[in-house]
């Protein structure tokens, strides 16, 4: 996997974001580095994958949709990782993923927790599950579990998830497992705090 943190911008300040990433944070790859980088992985079989990050890269709609179709030129597999917040209004969630698919994304990749909610409504989740589910993504779910704050169970209960739609990430799951539960449910993957960035200073 080739990760490309492209664009440090981000439509929410998240208290554990070790990027420091957020709506006025300007730092970002330029398009045509990118792509140059892209060009380059193709000859490079050990790489079969490529993972756009930042910050909120969707932020950056245009772009992400030429880097996708940039990637799959190059023959690799693509995975953007996201709020959701794109998810709010549904019908814009759905154009939306419509252009990704038309443009090859492999998978996307949703980070949602408890320090996310302080800043983006828990029904984005559910709604972009709900959408990605709808297109034939693999549903994966990216969640910081802050120490003396919300259990697994309230977090399910935020989002309106059924219990028995999710799953937790076990460390006997090969790639190929955890894309094939996520198509049939929901891959939740309860991951540690990097303690960078903003990150640093929580106690």
């Amino acid at each position: 996997n080739l990760a490309l943190q492209y664009a440090l911008r981000c439509n929410i300040s998240c208290g554990h974001c070790s990027a420091n990433a957020g709506p006025k944070v300007g730092r970002r790859m330029s398009l045509e580095f990118a792509k140059d980088v892209l060009e380059q992985s193709a000859s490079v079989e050990l790489i079969d994958r490529i993972t756009f990050t930042g910050g909120e890269v969707l932020l950056l709609r245009q772009d992400i949709l030429e880097l996708v179709a940039c990637a799959k030129r190059a023959g690799k597999k693509t995975r953007i990782v996201s709020n959701g917040f794109w998810a709010r209004n549904r019908e814009a969630g759905r154009r939306l993923l419509g252009e990704l698919s038309e443009a090859g994304l492999t998978e996307l990749t949703l980070s949602a927790d408890e320090y996310h909610y302080n800043e983006l409504p828990a029904s984005v989740t559910k709604n972009a599950a709900e959408l990605l589910r709808e297109f034939g993504f693999a549903v994966i779910i990216n969640r910081v579990e802050r120490r003396g704050g919300d259990t697994f169970s309230t977090f399910i209960d935020k989002c309106g998830f059924d219990s028995d739609q999710l799953v937790v990430l076990r460390p006997e799951f090969s790639l190929s497992d955890a894309n094939a539960i996520g198509r049939s449910k929901i891959l939740v993957r309860n991951v540690g705090l990097s303690l960078e960035g903003r990150a640093a200073n929580l106690r």
